[in-house]
This record gives C-alpha cells, sequence and structure tokens, in this order.
C-alpha cells in the first residue's frame, strides 16, 4: 500500500460514528463475486497494514462497526481492484436485498411515498449519525427528494446511498424504473446531502 492510501485510510478510520454490520457483509459478498477469497483476503491485508486486524468471518448484520471500516473497505477495493466509482452504486443497491429488516418489510411499502419515507427511516437503523428525511414528493411529476443532515461523510458513502436508494425505491416501483441524482452535497461545500428521485 502506498503512502498516499494509506494516509487516506487513517483518516477515513478516524471518522465519528457506526454502521450496521449488514453494510460490510454486502461489500463482502460483492467482493467474493467479482474477485473470490482471494480478493476479500486482500482487503484483510490492506487492514492488518493499517494496524485493524479485521476478520470478516466474524462480522454480524446486526453488530455495530466504525463507520470507517465501510468506508475503508470500499477505498481499497478501488484501488487494489481498479473499480469504478459504478461499483459502489451497484454495493449500494444490493443491501436491501441483503438487509432481513427491509426484505421482510417490503411487502408493506405499497406506495412510492410509504418507500421513500422507509428509506429514511432506514437510515438511523442503519448508520448511528445523521438524519435523512423526504422533504419533497410529487407523485404526479414522479419526483421526490431526500435530505441527509448530520452527516458529511465521503463520496463512498455517496455513491453507496445512490444505489440503496435505487433498490428501496423500486420496491414500490413495480415495473417503474427509478434513477438516482445526488443534487447537493456536504463534501463539495452544501450543508447537506440531497438526493433527488425520479421514476417512469
Amino acid at each position: 500500500m502506498d503512502d498516499k492510501t494509506k494516509k487516506e485510510c487513517l483518516e477515513m478510520l478516524k471518522m465519528k460514528g457506526e454502521i450496521r454490520g449488514v453494510v460490510l457483509k454486502t461489500d463482502i459478498n460483492y467482493v467474493l463475486q467479482r474477485e473470490g477469497e482471494e480478493g476479500v483476503k486482500k482487503i484483510e491485508s490492506g487492514f492488518r497494514e493499517l494496524g485493524f486486524p479485521v476478520n470478516y468471518e466474524e462480522i454480524r448484520a446486526v453488530n455495530w462497526y466504525p463507520l470507517g471500516w465501510a468506508m475503508v473497505f470500499g477505498f481499497l477495493a478501488i484501488r487494489f481492484f481498479n473499480w469504478p466509482e459504478s461499483d459502489m452504486v451497484e454495493i449500494g443497491k444490493q443491501a436491501p436485498k441483503f438487509s432481513f429488516m427491509i426484505r421482510t418489510l417490503a411487502k408493506y411499502l405499497v406506495s412510492p411515498k410509504v418507500g421513500f419515507e422507509a428509506a429514511a427511516k432506514f437510515w438511523t437503523k442503519q448508520i448511528s449519525i445523521g438524519t435523512a428525511r423526504t422533504i419533497e414528493f410529487d407523485e404526479k411529476k414522479q419526483r421526490a427528494v431526500l435530505r441527509v443532515e448530520g452527516f458529511k461523510g465521503h463520496w463512498i458513502i455517496c455513491a453507496y446511498v445512490r444505489g440503496y436508494l435505487e433498490t428501496v425505491t423500486t420496491f414500490t416501483l413495480k415495473n417503474m424504473q427509478a434513477t438516482i441524482r445526488e443534487t447537493k452535497c456536504a463534501l463539495k461545500g452544501a450543508e447537506y446531502h440531497e438526493f433527488e428521485i425520479t421514476w417512469k
């Protein structure tokens, strides 16, 4: 690992907040699909080099873990495997499929509005800092806006959230297709993150 990568990772590991193990398990499953067991071992080796001996077989879906672990996992995968940003979005898309809670509640998400409100509530179920809420919803224009406050994060999380929202939204859209766009970002000077969701 080069010095620049190591420095960036160590900064991520200092970030406040925790994340549910289900998010990390989603990351692991995606690496297994793309890179096999050797890929996961390479990520674990990277963590050891940083001074954090993480064993992903011991991760439990409902337990809380440092938020920085998820960011570093994604960052190392990008560096080690030359993944584009779209892979972080794809991991976010898969996350709701691995969450027992979301799969169970999906059948009760009877409308897009209910789905967006549920997506906002799921934030606090899986991330210990920040809040999410739907600030706009227009079913006729097929558009909604979700705002995340009190959380700065990292672009890896921004990409992850775009994918996550797309899957949760499609649970309520039947045969429709959702598009997610981040219109405001706390990493780029805004006071919060905002995600525009449109569907057709």
